[in-house]
């Protein structure tokens, strides 16, 4: 089971992360123990969107294994029975999972690729696009992605405008740090802090309470 780390627990919120070494059948092995329904995997056609979906909830119990079962609202955002709450976000072969006991949260994980570049005017403001400056450019609009989703995963709120109604602050990159935002949305702002870690050829993100 291939852990990366030990989860990171920090107040009431416990961070979990997973790089999938396993083939189908051995995660399906894992997973009778919990007694999955495993058709809800069987239907993705994609052999690594089973795996992924397998490796998630392996992790989540391997987090806190009092948790059952992982439910979904009609927005597809996860939710669970227990008093947690719950994001969840995957890329290739790693899987990240965030619990927390009193705040909603959000959780992104994305592989790098310099094509982000290509999208990043549908969600990066102009002032964004400036403080991000030349020097390892695509790196740091990595994160900015990353951070907008782990927000958008937080509010959970439709339609929400990745350009125009969140704001990352100006960070100075390192391998790890911390970023602060806003969330503009009927005439409501709403404060953010996220954490980053580039760890080797992915980037992390995640909400965590100030």
């Amino acid at each position: 089971m291939p852990i990366l780390r030990p989860h990171i627990k920090d107040s009431d919120q416990i961070l979990g992360l997973w790089e999938i070494r396993e083939d189908l059948n051995e995660l399906l092995e894992a997973a009778k123990k919990w007694d999955y329904n495993v058709e809800s995997q069987r239907s993705f056609k994609s052999e690594m969107k089973q795996k992924q979906w397998l490796a998630a909830r392996l992790l989540m119990h391997s987090m806190n294994p009092e948790i059952g079962r992982i439910h979904y609202r009609e927005s597809g955002a996860p939710w669970l029975k227990e008093d947690y709450y719950i994001s969840m976000s995957h890329s290739h072969e790693r899987v990240a999972l965030v619990l927390n006991k009193t705040h909603d949260v959000g959780i992104d994980i994305q592989h790098f690729t310099s094509k982000i570049s290509r999208i990043q005017h549908k969600f990066a403001s102009e002032s964004e696009l400036a403080n991000l400056g030349s020097v390892k450019r695509e790196e740091k609009l990595t994160v900015l992605w990353c951070a907008k989703e782990a927000i958008y995963k937080k509010m959970k709120i439709d339609g929400l405008i990745f350009k125009a109604e969140i704001a990352v602050e100006p960070f100075h990159f390192e391998n790890s740090g911390v970023l602060n935002s806003r969330v503009t949305h009927d005439d409501l702002t709403h404060s953010i802090s996220l954490k980053y870690e580039i760890l080797g050829d992915y980037t992390l993100v995640y909400t965590f309470n100030p």
